[in-house]
C-alpha cells in the first residue's frame, strides 16, 4: 500500500469550502453513497446464485430482511420458500433490487493516489484552483490502513450472491478509463452520510493548484489559522507547478 493518500477538493462553492473545514479542522471524512458518483457503473456486477441449499436458504433470509426489514416471521418463511423454488432469472432480478439499496446505504471515502494528476486537478480542483490533502496511513493506521485499492478491468465481476464475500469484489473495481485515479477507498456497509473520525496527526500536507489565487490561499490560511486554534498539529504547505518543458505537474518546497 502507498504511504500517503490525497484528496483534491474544489473551493469555489461554500459546499466545498465546508467540506474542507470538515477534514482540516473537524478531523472528519464524509461518508458517500456510491448512487450519487459520477461513475453510473460504480457498484456494478455479474451475479450468479450457486450454493448448497442450507447455503441458499440463509443467504435468502438475510436478503429479504434487507430488503422489508419489518417483515414478520411467517412472512419471512414464506418469501425464503418462494425464493428457494423461484428460477435465476428472477433471483437475479431481486439480486438487483438489493444492490440497489446497497448503493445507496453504502458509505465510501474515495481517495486519490497522487497529487501530480493534471486529469484530478481538472476534475475534482476545478481547473487546478483549488487543492490536495495529503493524508498519511501510519498516523492513523486504524482508519486509513483500512483504504484498499481498486482494481481496474473492463467487465463487471462476477459475483455469486450466495458466497460469503459477495460484495466485496465489486466495491473495489471499476473501468480501466478512471484508472488515473489510482483510487483506494474507505467502506463501511449502511454508514453513507456518516462521518468518520481521524487522528489530526494523519493530515501531513495541502497542495495548492497551479492556478490557485490570493482568494483560495486565503481561504485555506483561515482554516489552517482555526486548526492552529484546536491544537492540531500544522500542515505542510506545497505548490504544485507547470513543468517548464514536460506535460507534467511538480511539487514545490521539498516535494511530496
Amino acid at each position: 500500500m502507498p504511504r500517503f493518500l490525497y484528496k483534491y477538493r474544489r473551493l469555489d462553492q461554500s459546499y466545498s469550502k465546508e467540506k474542507l473545514r470538515e477534514i482540516l479542522v473537524e478531523s472528519v471524512l464524509e461518508l458517500r453513497a456510491p448512487m450519487g458518483f459520477n461513475d453510473p457503473f460504480d457498484m456494478s456486477a455479474r451475479f450468479v446464485v450457486e450454493g448448497t441449499e442450507e447455503q441458499r436458504r440463509e443467504r435468502f433470509k438475510g436478503l429479504v430482511r434487507s430488503l422489508e426489514p419489518r417483515i414478520g416471521w411467517k412472512a419471512e418463511q414464506r418469501a425464503v420458500q418462494r425464493m428457494m423454488f423461484s428460477p435465476d432469472d428472477e433471483l437475479r432480478r431481486v439480486c438487483g433490487t438489493a444492490l440497489e439499496q446497497m448503493r445507496k446505504h453504502t458509505g465510501v471515502y474515495c481517495f486519490a493516489g497522487t497529487p501530480k494528476s493534471t486529469l484530478m486537478w481538472s476534475h475534482y480542483a476545478q481547473d487546478h484552483t483549488g487543492v490536495c490533502i495529503q493524508f498519511e496511513r501510519v498516523r492513523d493506521y486504524r482508519t486509513l490502513l483500512h483504504a484498499l485499492p481498486v482494481r481496474y478491468e473492463d467487465d463487471f465481476p462476477v459475483v455469486n450472491w450466495i458466497g460469503p464475500d459477495a460484495i466485496v469484489d465489486m466495491l473495489f473495481r471499476k473501468h480501466p478509463d478512471w484508472s488515473y485515479e489510482r483510487e483506494s477507498r474507505l467502506i463501511l456497509m449502511g454508514q453513507a452520510s456518516h462521518y468518520l473520525h481521524l487522528r489530526p496527526e494523519a493530515v501531513r500536507g495541502i497542495v495548492f493548484g497551479c492556478r490557485a489565487t490570493d482568494t483560495e490561499r486565503g481561504i485555506v490560511d483561515e482554516l489552517l489559522a482555526m486548526r492552529a486554534s484546536r491544537g492540531h498539529p500544522a500542515v505542510c504547505v506545497y505548490d504544485a507547478a507547470r513543468h517548464p518543458s514536460k506535460y507534467r505537474l511538480i511539487i514545490r518546497r521539498g516535494g511530496i
